[in-house]
């Protein structure tokens, strides 16, 4: 009897596909790990983070100040106080368009919801669906208003714990504008990773946070101009929280603006009816269309360079594991890895580079150790 009669061996294919299911379940066991540790430290890390994204922001603010002659100590503390004044003001903002003016937001958004109940009663179509929408509402409110706390600073709960977090990050983020280059260097020597491949990936990190940022507050300042606008145009009541709401919630990709379109035109259908409705509707499209595809292009240009398909499920998976800090940072951060491995890929640390796997590399293995054109002049921290 042959040796292939008599026994049995795994295919390879299946073997292949075992192993890879193994590198897999040990990759999903590693990020869940990280993420369990990252919000663990929440106290640490949620500073940490958000210090990473107002210094890759406003590092080319004290570059600037630092060539007019200004010491880059100084030049750091003149833009963290310029950024606490901000703060200072949003939170004012925040507190009288939104919280101050929470009963009579809530009362406009139930108007809203029962007018459409009425109309669904009226047409006997699916009776339960009002008040389900009106629990999801509820319990979304409340999530905002439970406090600027919860949400910015993950699992930071009483007021101490918010002032340890915020002194923590207004320290963190002086020196990293005052040392961001100097902080950039050690992380490149020290990331496991060739220097000549670390040092591009960070600073190719460091212009996407900046793009993101800032694109992503010019495409909110023009959508709430134009809803704030619009509802003024219409009558519709509430208007600067309408205009404010748009802006704050254009931060989180796709979800932002379908909630912030929401919010406006029930405000509009709990106070005008159903004409109003259509007008606000009008505007929504007229903020959320063509006009600002274009603002967005000459905003955020190139700065995440991801498929809309792609930005759309990782901002959903995002807001499901860190709810609303995980919608805003997850695209620019799968957009800083995607760079990461591409980079790493051309460097050949894992395996000969080869055209075969890897589709269209922005840069080839002789441009690894600099940044792609599309990023810019190499520059760090």
């Amino acid at each position: 009897m042959s040796r292939d009669a008599d026994t049995w061996e795994i295919p390879f294919w299946l073997r292949r596909m075992g192993l890879a299911s193994w590198y897999l379940i040990g990759l999903v066991v590693a990020v869940g790990m990280i993420f369990t540790g990252f919000m663990a430290a929440a106290t640490i890390t949620m500073p940490l983070l958000f210090a990473a994204l107002f210094g890759a922001t406003f590092k080319p603010v004290v570059d600037k100040l630092e060539r007019w002659r200004v010491p880059r100590w100084a030049g750091s503390l003149m833009v963290l106080a310029l950024i606490c004044l901000g703060l200072v003001f949003i939170a004012v903002i925040l507190i009288r368009g939104l919280v101050v003016e929470a009963p009579q937001i809530w009362s406009q958004l139930n108007a809203g919801v029962d007018t459409v109940q009425d109309f669904m009663d009226r047409q006997n179509l699916a009776p339960d669906l009002v008040d389900k929408i009106r629990a999801g509402f509820q319990a979304a409110w409340k999530t905002a208003l439970s406090g600027v706390t919860t949400e910015l600073v993950g699992t930071i709960q009483s007021s101490v714990g918010l002032a340890f977090g915020v002194f923590i990050g207004l320290n963190i983020l002086f020196f990293m504008l005052k040392d961001g280059r100097r902080i950039a260097d050690w992380a490149g020597h020290h990331a496991g990773i060739p220097y000549e491949v670390a040092r591009p990936a960070l600073a190719h990190a460091t212009k996407s946070l900046r793009g993101y940022m800032w694109g992503s507050t010019i495409v909110g300042l023009f959508n709430g101009a134009v809803m704030l606008v619009g509802a003024l145009l219409i009558g519709t009541p509430l208007a600067a929280t309408i205009g404010l709401v748009a802006f704050l919630t254009n931060y989180i990709p796709y979800f932002g603006a379908i909630v912030g379109s929401v919010f406006a035109v029930l405000i509009a259908l709990g106070d005008g009816g159903v004409s109003g409705a259509l007008w606000m509707l009008v505007v929504v499209l007229i903020a959320n269309g063509p006009l600002q595809s274009v603002i967005s292009q000459f905003a955020m240009g190139s700065s995440l360079e991801l498929p809309p398909l792609v930005v759309l499920i990782v901002t959903l998976i995002g807001g499901i594991l860190a709810g609303v800090v995980g919608s805003v940072f997850a695209a620019p951060f799968t957009a800083i890895a995607v760079d990461l491995v591409g980079r790493i890929k051309v460097s050949g640390l894992f395996g000969d580079y080869s055209d075969s796997y890897v589709v269209a590399p922005p840069y080839s293995r002789e441009e690894v150790g600099r940044p792609p054109a599309r990023a810019g002049p190499e520059e760090t921290g």
